[in-house]
């Protein structure tokens, strides 16, 4: 059987996946985390995609998009290259959501391949230039997998041997900011005229 997405089959099993219906939550066989440098109007986003299959499992992820508004893709790892030409692609027919991913990759070496991400390793390099002011602090995602052992959920939606997931990835290099020393001074001013004003009224009690 072939899997969902080869560069110029329409997926397979499609009576079969519309039975399936919706998924509102299909992260749970794949986690997508990313990193933001550059600066406003040209983001360079770096995606990493792991495979949280079981290492028993024989499922492993050849099939990743991302939705930004429009098809940015600036690179890829090693044995994997841009979908169809850079081609929209959506997983409604499947039993996903009707999302439509912009920035697709998928591996080279089709129906198999040793760039496949495996259960339980990462692969980054998934590259964006993303052209806009800001920088998103999420993006939606989804991704394939495809193996001997046949999923059936919870998550995902396509069951059986070539499931889907799709999810929301936020940044890791993401942090909380630190006050800036100014911020710190003008926070210890305040406290000591609070403080002072207290005593004063104490006193002025007596």
């Amino acid at each position: 059987m072939r899997r969902i997405a080869t560069r110029w089959f329409l997926p397979v099993g499609i009576a079969c996946a519309l039975t399936i219906g919706m998924s509102s939550s299909a992260e749970a066989q794949a986690s997508v985390e990313y990193t933001v440098s550059g600066s406003s109007g040209s983001w360079l986003l770096d995606f990493s995609v792991t495979n949280v299959f079981g290492p028993t499992v024989d499922q492993s992820l050849y099939f990743f998009g991302v939705s930004l508004g429009g098809n940015y893709v600036a690179g890829s790892p090693d044995a994997w290259s841009l979908w169809s030409l850079g081609d929209p692609w959506t997983n409604t027919a499947y039993g996903g959501s009707s999302m439509v991913y912009d920035n697709n990759w998928i591996t080279n070496n089709l129906p198999s391949s040793t760039s496949d991400i495996a259960p339980g390793t990462s692969l980054s390099g998934f590259l964006v230039n993303l052209p806009t002011a800001d920088a998103p602090s999420s993006v939606d995602w989804f991704a394939y997998s495809y193996g001997a052992t046949e999923f059936s959920g919870p998550s995902g939606f396509n069951y059986g041997i070539n499931p889907g997931f799709e999810g929301t990835a936020t940044r890791s290099d993401a942090s909380v900011p630190e006050p800036s020393p100014l911020a710190l001074l003008g926070i210890g001013l305040l406290a000591l005229v609070f403080m002072a004003r207290r005593r004063s009224g104490s006193r002025a009690g007596c």
